[in-house]
Parts: C-alpha cells; structure tokens; sequence
C-alpha cells in the first residue's frame, strides 16, 4: 500500500499538491485530511465525483511501504509507517526540525507546492481534466495571493498559464478565493499565528490567539477571516492590542457557539458568526494585564456559549434493513417494493458492510432484465460512521463517498446498527433539529397527575432495565405544547413493549393482555392482583391512575398498495415516528431517566407548531393514506393553522385517491369531523377543496346542510320523543349528523351514498324518511289530518325528529308535537275481534273499516264510543251496497 498525505486543515495548495502528486503516481491513495478550510470544503463536495481521495478513516489498518508528504514535511499519521516505510517529501516551506535524515525530502522555494509538482507533469506531457485544472490553479493563486506576493515566482507564473491552456477556468478564482491580505496583514497574522493555541470545549474546536497591533493600521477583520479559514475550527477568538485599547474579534464557522453573544460581555457585539468588542485603556502597561484578564475570562465562560455538537445517535435511523450481498436482483426487488427506502446498507454473510445499494441502482438492472448478485450492481465500498461520530464527520464521509445514506456501524464488531440518510443531514444544516437540548419536564409534570406520573416512574424504572428507552409521543405532546387540555397517553417503547409490560405486572400486579405478534400489551391496573404500593404510594396520590396503560413497541409501516392498510414491523422510535401523517404529530417526549422531558424532533415538527402549519413529512404520504388529507383538515381548523404551501399542492393532486378508500375508513374520519368543535367549517373546508366529489360524485357540503347541523345539534330529545323511541339520544349522537346531511338528498343518490358508505339498514332508513317528510309532508299536512298522520306513522321516528329540528315553521312543531302527544295514540273502540263476535268474516274490507274508523277518531267526527258505532254500522251498509261486505256468517243468522 501507498499512500500520499498532506497537511491538517488544508488550504488550496496542499488539495492541489495532493491532486498532483497521485496524478504523478495513480498507483498510490491520495488521503484527505480530517480538516480542509471551507473554501476547499466547497470545492470538493461540489466536484467530490472527479476529485479521487480517499478519507484517513477508510484507509486499510496496514503499515505502507511508501509515503509520499506534500505541502508539510510533517506526517501526521504515524500509524501507517513500518520498518520498512519510505517516506518523501514535496514541500516548498523551509524544513522542519521534525523532518528525519533518512527521508527523500525536496524542498523548493516557490509561491506554491502545487508549481514544484506541475513541473513534473509538464515533463511527462499529462492532460489534465478541468476540474484536475481548476483544482491546481486555485492551489497556486491561494497562495501566492493572485500571484501578488512576494515569494511568487516564474515558475509559479508558468505553471498557471499551463493549466489555463489545460483548460482550467479563471471564474474559479471568484468563487472559492477570498482577497490576498496586504503587507501589514500578513505581518498581523503571523504573529497571531505564533500565539495560537486550540481549546476543546463541549466538542467544539476554538481557537484562541493574541498579537500587539499597535503598530498595524490596517483592517483586523480581514485578518481574522483569513486565520478561520486558514485554522477551519469551529471558532476563532483573537485578542489585538490596538493603540484605542483591547480590541477582541470573534468568527464562528457553525451554530453551535454564538460569537455574537460572547462578546456582549466584552463591550461588544454582532451576530451569531462575526462579532467584536473592544475594552478602552489609555495605558499599555495596562492592556498587558488586561490582556491576560480577558483571555482567562474569556475561556472561563465559552462552555456557557458552547452547544454539544449533534451527533449520528440524535439523528439516525436504528436497525436498518439490510442486504445480504448474495440476493439477487428479482428477490431484491420483491423486498425494496415493500419497504421503499432510498438506500440499503449491503453486507456479507458474516454481516460486515461491504456496500451500499440504491432504488436507482436496482431499477437500471431490472430495466436491463439483469438478475445477478447484488453486490456486482451495488456501490462497493465500506463507508460508515459510528453512533458517537459527529455531523460534520458525517457530511465529510458523505461527500467523500458520494453515498445519499451512511451506514452507521457499531466499532466493536463492524455490525451495521444505523443508517443516516441525506435528508437527515439536510434537515439538522437547515436547523430542522436545534443542537440544543430542549426539554420540557416542567410542562409534562404539571399537565400530569401525580398518579400518572407515577405510572411513568414504574414503566421507565423496568424498561431501563431492558435498556429501552421509552416515550410519550404524538398527539399528547402537541397538544401539551400548544397549552391545549392533554388526554389519555399511550407509552412507546423502544425494544419490546410486552416483555417490559410482564415485568411491570410480576413487579406491581395487576393483569396484562398482550398481542406479542403485534408488539403491543395493556397493562390493567385495577381489579384483583393489582397492588398500589411501593412507587404508587410514594406519590402521594393516585388521583388520575388510568384504568389501564397501552405499551406499544416503535414500529414502522409500509402500504403493499395506494390506500391499503399499513403492514407495520417492529424499529426505531425514529422510524416510529416517521410512520405518523404531520410533522407535528412527529414529536417525542423521552420519559426515562435523567432525559425526562427531553423532546425529539426529526422532521421539524416544532418549527411547524410555530409556524402554525401543517406539512406531511414525505412527498407519498397521501398516497400511502388518503385519509390524510381529510385529517389535514381537521386539525387545520381545529388549532387555526393552514396547511403548508407544498404539501396543499400535494392534497389537491391527491384527492382522486379517496375513491379507493373504504366507505368504513371515510365514515369514521367523517365522525371524527363532527367531533370538533366547529363541523360546518370542516366538511365547508372539504367541499372547497373538491375532496367531497372525489370520495363520491354526489357527495356536496352547502352553507344549507351546516344551518341543518347546527339546528340538529341544538335540538334535544325531551320527554315527548323518548316516549316515542327510547334510543333515539344514542342513534343522534352516532348516525344523527349523517341523516341529517344525506337525508336531504334525492333517493337515488341516498341510495348511492349508503352504499359507498355501508351504513347499517336502519340508518339508510332513517335517511330515506328525511327525504320523504321534506318532498311529500307538506302537501299531506294540507289534507285531511288522518292522511298526514298515516303518513307519518310509516316514517321512523329519527326521520321525524331531524326534520322537527331542521325545519323552521311553528305551525309543523305544532303539528309534530300535537302527532306525538295525541292523535298517533288515537284508536277506534272496534277491532278485529269485535267485528268477528259480530259475526262477520275476516278479509281485507275489516282493515279499510277499522282505518275509517280510527280517521274519524283522528279528524274528531266522532268523538264517543255510541258515536263510532252509528258510523261503523253506515260504513258496513256502505260496503254492503259496493259489494265490498256480503253478509254476516251463518252462525250470526241462527242467533
């Protein structure tokens, strides 16, 4: 193995030397630093493709037989050197005390190391790509200031002519190269370069220097620029001895320390990344001391101003699928459909990553009909991280590699145990997830009763045990944060949720009901078995202990098809959240030990409860459940949010799916509408989007259908109407808002609409008589009072009560009322049996009589029983004389 090295905390020159040096020995590996100054940073992730180095980390742990140093004479990496190692040198500084009598060392003073190597590809007639060009002329203008300083020679000028021929391209210049510094500058920069030191505090990198500027008049800003990109750490504080006194300048290259905040205690101020201050003193026998003061103040209060930095454990997704490498192309393909992940780690059959496969990949190979191995289509390579690696290291190792997903392997064994994903990195370098920690136990225990948490002591002390980490997540967490009234919680456990709800009962009592196969348990706590000692008793009260606890395992989902019902498997919290359909309903509470109250938020959902939106968490996630859409709803009008701009476009392309989803699914979400406080604005909400038709052609919400509910919810049944029908309360509070909206309808569509529906026969009923009492009631309340009572006594009694409260007319309350109180119990002395007694034969004339009858009961042309029998003796002459009646039975005629 060979390798070539350069410098820590590479500027242009050393990248280029690099770059040149393996073009001049392509057998060799070209090892980036740990550290590049961002400028370079940003050179390589945008061309990370041609440029071809290789990262320290992902080096083989083997002793090299040749090594190769360019731009340094030091060698920073001694693990790689054996007694039989060679090693040379390329550098145009003067050389170091460090540098060993056996090494090959060639020193030459030019403006850059880059034009030494340059030299040599000229002579062997190399052609060099662009970006290979470009590269080398950045390395030779960073350091030759343009080609403006002193140490600049011709052969530095040569050199950057030959790559222009090359084809490199001067715009780069612009982009990636900051102004030279000027005489004064470079002098005020050396001396703080001779004063630096580095300080590692909470993980971050800062660096302190101090330097006598008394004599400079020049601009220190430009200074302090210029040794931040030199140094590339995490902050630079520099101390200036000014003739107007102390002056202390502050750059910052992340947000993990506020520089800004820094030096307001130091008469100073800016913003998070640039600042400065200065202290005033007439004397400089006193800004000696002074100097001194401050730089020990300064360290003594950088941790209050210092974030941890965000590490791969806070962001990446625990037990990742992955492939075994032998799979071929068809099985693959069977298990990336089902789980539609972007990346898949592939291992060998002792588990060591040896790759990363992507969709992209595996659709190329099935567009070609190909059905090898997976490991000859896959992107070969071990590029990994571990759980307590950074996020900057991360985003090195992904442009390094060119992987949209780093693995993250557990370094005692190599086993993969994590995935970190691109859009996870994204989301923390756009501030998705803050570095700090947010917690929020002071809410949780004052939201919850002292029993309640409690409860959350004795889950969180057995689950420790089983080292799972366990949670209070969605619903109850956004409630708790927008100061709304929280209900009832769920735990979610990180590992498995019935085995911890075993040892809660063996421990406390109580009984369990567990579905292992789905990875959840209930733990009952009251009734026989169940102790409130220990924990319980120690809280003082077990006001608001629940019944029972839902303990449900982190899962993921994953649909076999558009509108299907999710197959869910067990996994991360991570992955347990990401299955949730808002970001806002994303958010995690931790419960145990000292992270209590701590929150988790992967997908930004707290930046949403603030700015009031609601936003899917994935392009799909209407497609994977269309109900979605209709709870975007709901809960936009719930809380007063709007519905986020991309994912808005997303619902309205979306809404032809809700075709597909069963009646059963709608009506339930449509329940959950009448739940909230203001239904109307929903299902009005729903009818502007257009997704009433795509649920079904017919289906339409009007400002008349929410006047009809809000009249119905206002109506309650009294005395009169439970007499009628005892169950009606409990028939309105489920089915009464439907009857009253589709009731409305013309029967063919209420018939259609009970279908895609599936509502039960007596609620499709009940609507069928809606529609009857508002197209036919009025011309039958205009008749003779008995039509419209036999009318009436065929139509349910929930049909007659949605109308009576949907109606607006005193003179049909009246008649409703008078219906229910009196004329429907109104009944005619004769029946069936008196009128066989008489002696007369049973057939269908004794119905119509008894109807008679009952009518003229009704309309009140009789009003006692010797004024009903005169009328049914002239209704049976009557029906004698139309032949309708024959006569009385023999029987009657020999009395």
């Amino acid at each position: 193995m060979d390798l070539i090295f350069t410098h820590e905390h590479a500027d242009f020159d050393a990248m280029a030397s690099l770059m040149a040096a393996w073009l001049l020995n392509p057998g060799y590996l070209a090892v980036r630093p740990l550290h590049v100054n961002r400028n370079v940073a940003l050179y390589l992730k945008e061309h990370r493709a041609e440029i071809p180095f290789h990262h320290v980390k992902h080096i083989p742990a083997e002793k090299a037989r040749n090594i190769l140093l360019v731009d340094t004479h030091r060698l920073y990496f001694e693990e790689f050197i054996g007694p039989e190692t060679k090693i040379s040198v390329v550098d145009h500084h003067l050389p170091g005390p460090k540098v060993a009598p056996d090494w090959d060392c060639r020193f030459e003073a030019l403006g850059s190391c880059t034009s030494i190597l340059i030299r040599k590809l000229r002579k062997r007639g190399v052609r060099l790509v662009p970006e290979a060009a470009n590269l080398l002329l950045l390395g030779i203008y960073e350091d030759t200031g343009n080609l403006t300083y002193g140490s600049t020679t011709v052969d530095d000028m040569r050199s950057a002519t030959w790559l222009v021929e090359q084809g490199a391209d001067v715009n780069v210049l612009q982009r990636y190269l900051h102004q030279p510094l000027t005489e004064a500058q470079l002098v005020l920069a050396d001396r703080c370069l001779a004063s630096m030191e580095t300080l590692r505090v909470l993980g971050q990198e800062i660096v302190l220097a101090s330097a006598d500027a008394s004599d400079i008049h020049d601009e220190y800003s430009t200074v302090a620029h210029y040794l931040r990109d030199m140094t590339n750490p995490d902050a630079i504080f520099i101390l200036l001895r000014t003739k107007a006194g102390l002056r202390v300048i502050g750059r910052a290259t992340n947000d993990r320390i506020n520089v800004g905040k820094v030096l307001k205690n130091f008469h100073g101020g800016g913003h998070a990344r640039a600042a400065a201050g200065l202290i005033a003193s007439e004397s400089e026998a006193l800004t000696d001391e002074m100097m001194t003061e401050v730089r020990e103040r300064l360290v003594s209060i950088l941790p209050a101003y210092v974030s941890p930095p965000v590490t791969v454990e806070s962001i990446q997704s625990t037990n990742p699928l992955t492939l075994d490498g032998d799979l071929s192309v068809q099985e693959t393909s069977a298990i990336v459909q089902r789980y539609t992940y972007e990346g898949y780690p592939v291992v060998n059959g002792s588990g060591k990553l040896i790759g990363l496969l992507n969709r992209r990949q595996l659709d190329h190979a099935r567009e070609f009909e190909l059905d090898a191995p997976i490991s000859s289509i896959m992107d070969i390579g071990a590029f990994s991280v571990t759980a307590a690696d950074t996020v900057d290291y991360v985003q090195e190792v992904m442009n390094l590699s060119g992987w949209g997903q780093i693995p993250v392997v557990d370094p005692r064994n190599g086993s993969v145990t994590g995935i970190v994903t691109r859009t996870d990195l994204l989301r923390i370098l756009a501030g998705g997830e803050r570095s700090e920690r947010r917690n929020f136990a002071a809410k949780l225990r004052a939201a919850l009763s002292p029993g309640a948490l409690a409860l959350i002591e004795a889950v969180s002390g057995i689950a420790r045990q089983f080292r799972s980490p366990v949670y209070v997540v969605g619903g109850f967490v956004r409630d708790l944060l927008l100061d709304f009234p929280v209900k009832d919680f769920d735990i979610v456990v990180e590992g498995d949720a019935v085995q911890v709800a075993k040892w809660l009962v063996s421990r406390y009592g109580g009984l369990i009901r567990s579905h292992p196969q789905f990875g959840t348990a209930k733990w009952i706590l009251r009734g026989e078995g169940f102790e409130a000692d220990g924990i319980f008793a120690r809280a003082g009260s077990l006001n608001g202990l629940p019944d029972s606890l839902d303990l449900i395992s982190a899962r993921t989902e994953f649909y076999d098809y558009p509108t299907a019902l999710p197959t869910v498997e067990r996994s991360s919290i991570k992955l347990d959240l990401h299955r949730r359909d808002f970001t806002m309903n994303t958010l995690a509470l931790r419960l145990d030990g000292d992270a209590f109250g701590d929150l988790l938020d992967f997908w930004g959902g707290m930046n949403d409860l603030t700015q009031r939106q609601i936003r899917t968490l994935h392009s799909l996630s209407f497609t994977d459940d269309p109900t979605r859409m209709i709870r975007a709803v709901r809960f936009e009008r719930r809380f007063g949010f709007v519905i986020e701009t991309n994912t808005l476009e997303r619902l309205l392309l979306s809404g032809k799916l809700l075709r597909q989803v069963s009646g059963q699914r709608i009506r339930h979400e449509f329940q959950l509408l009448f739940d909230e406080n203001d239904p109307p604005a929903c299902f009005a909400r729903l009818e502007n989007l257009d997704l009433l038709r795509c649920i079904h052609s017919e289906l339409r919400w009007t400002d008349q259908n929410g006047e009809d509910y809000r009249r119905l919810t206002a109506a309650v049944p009294d005395a009169l109407w439970l007499d009628a029908d005892a169950e009606l309360p409990e028939f309105m509070s489920r089915w009464g808002a439907l009857v009253g909206w589709f009731g409305t309808e013309k029967k063919d569509t209420i018939e259609a609409l009970c279908e895609r529906f599936q509502l039960p026969q007596r609620v499709s009923g009940a609507m069928q008589g809606l529609a009857l009492l508002f197209s036919e009631f009025e011309g039958r309340r205009k008749l003779r009072r008995s039509d419209a009572v036999f009318f009436l006594e065929r139509i349910p009694i929930i049909s007659l009560f949605c109308y009576d409260a949907m109606c607006d007319a005193d003179e049909i309350h009246a008649f409703i009322r008078a219906y229910l109180s009196d004329w429907r119990k109104r009944r005619s002395v004769t029946d069936g049996t008196l009128l066989r007694s008489l002696g007369y034969e049973s057939g269908a004339w004794m119905g119509a009589l008894l109807n008679r009858l009952r009518a003229a009961w009704i309309d009140d042309e009789v009003s006692s029983p010797e004024a009903e029998t005169a009328l049914r003796d002239r209704f049976i002459r009557e029906m004698r004389r139309a032949r309708v009646l024959k006569g009385r039975s023999s029987e009657v005629r020999r009395k």
